[in-house]
C-alpha cells in the first residue's frame, strides 16, 4: 500500500465482553514519502492491540541518502466511554517516536503498554517523514 493509510483499530464490542484479553496483531507498510519523484523515505512496522495492551514496531529507511535527516513515529490510541461527552473517543496513549538520523535504517520497539483503564480497543496511527529544509515543508507520507 503505498502511501497508504496505515490504522489498525480493533473494536471489540460484544467480543470484548466475552474475551476481555483478545488480541490482534498486524504488520504495516511500507509507507513511503517522495520529494520530486524520488523516494526520501520509507518506513514499515507492526502492531499488536486488544482491549487494554498494546505493543509495535516501527522502522524507518532513509531512502535517498541526501543528507536530509528522516524521522518517524506511531501514536497509540484506545478507545473508551467518555462520560462527559457522553460518546465514544479515540485518545491519545502513548507515542512510539524514532528522532531525526540521516543515511540509515532504524528500528523501535514500545515493548507492552497497558491503556490504564477498560477501553473498547487500540490502534496504532504510523507516519514517516523527510526534512526537506527551510522554506520546503517535510515531507511525510499519510498516517
Amino acid at each position: 500500500m503505498r502511501r497508504a493509510v496505515s490504522i489498525l483499530a480493533v473494536t471489540a464490542g460484544a467480543l470484548a465482553l466475552a474475551f476481555p484479553a483478545v488480541a490482534s496483531a498486524a504488520s504495516w507498510g511500507p509507507i513511503s514519502s517522495y520529494y520530486n519523484g524520488s523516494k526520501v523515505v520509507s518506513g514499515s512496522g507492526d502492531f499488536t492491540g486488544g482491549t487494554r495492551v498494546a505493543s509495535g514496531t516501527i522502522t524507518v529507511t532513509d531512502s535517498k541518502n541526501d543528507g536530509n535527516a528522516v524521522y518517524g513515529k506511531t501514536r497509540f490510541e484506545y478507545k473508551y466511554y467518555n462520560t462527559a461527552q457522553a460518546a465514544y473517543v479515540w485518545t491519545n496513549w502513548y507515542t512510539l517516536s524514532i528522532a531525526e538520523f540521516s543515511n540509515t535504517t532504524k528500528t523501535a520497539s514500545s515493548g507492552s503498554r497497558d491503556s490504564q483503564g477498560p477501553g473498547l480497543g487500540t490502534r496504532g496511527r504510523s507516519q514517516v517523514c523527510a526534512q526537506m529544509g527551510w522554506p520546503v515543508p517535510d515531507s511525510c507520507a499519510s498516517t
